[in-house]
């Protein structure tokens, strides 16, 4: 029940009408790791399910399963069944699911309320400010890419479209967003235009996916390679 009232929730906050179907898988988390998801949305490409992975000993924030319930949304609006094409789909997802994130976090009633908010206002009810907060998402993802190991690549540029995201957010509607970040860590993975492409395309409400999902297949292979 407590999830039923959650997803009409997360439905009048993202002002829609309906949900996808699907599965609660729960598990417990493994607080140890370095990098750890909490809530987890998995979608299979075949079957089209869609699982949501909960732990058993974490409580979930309200921001963070608002994060993967827009995963959920957004692979049953754009997935196309082929392969690559849907996994292509994870840059501008964790993009848009950050994005209704931090939405959450400052305080707005729905996606599209007119708000206005500081770098330095806390957040979620502890001492991390909205500045702390992007800023730790750059250096997750900053760490995660040094990494030799694919998955820990893949998962730090999650992390960089997660930045991404929050960095619209902040570009839209804080009164004292500066991008002054220093991005030169990443050209040691892409070439600066294809970082320069990614950079000024992820910003504000994407419109075009499958554009977003092109450019990440772009930025994975140089990720990879």
């Amino acid at each position: 029940m407590m999830m039923e009232k959650m997803i009409d929730n997360y439905k009048q906050f993202m002002e829609i009408d309906t949900f996808p179907e699907f599965e609660i898988q729960y598990y417990a988390l493994d607080c140890s790791k370095d990098y750890i998801y909490g809530a987890q949305a998995i979608f299979d490409v075949k079957t089209k399910k869609h699982t949501l992975r909960l732990p058993t000993n974490f409580e979930v924030p309200r921001f963070l399963l608002f994060h993967e319930l827009t995963h959920i949304l957004d692979a049953e609006k754009y997935s196309i069944g082929e392969k690559n094409h849907d996994f292509c789909l994870h840059g501008f997802t964790e993009y848009h699911a950050s994005q209704v994130e931090l939405m959450v976090m400052i305080g707005a009633e729905t996606i599209s309320s007119a708000v206005c908010f500081s770098m330095k206002e806390q957040i979620n009810r502890s001492d991390w400010s909205v500045q702390k907060y992007i800023d730790n998402k750059l250096e997750t993802a900053r760490k995660l890419m040094q990494y030799s190991d694919r998955r820990r690549r893949i998962d730090g540029l999650g992390a960089l479209y997660n930045f991404f995201g929050l960095r619209s957010i902040c570009s839209l509607y804080s009164s004292d967003f500066i991008d002054q970040y220093d991005y030169h860590d990443f050209l040691d993975t892409m070439s600066s235009y294809l970082f320069m492409s990614l950079k000024s395309y992820m910003i504000g409400w994407v419109n075009d996916v499958e554009k977003a999902v092109g450019l990440y297949s772009n930025v994975l292979n140089a990720v990879l390679s």
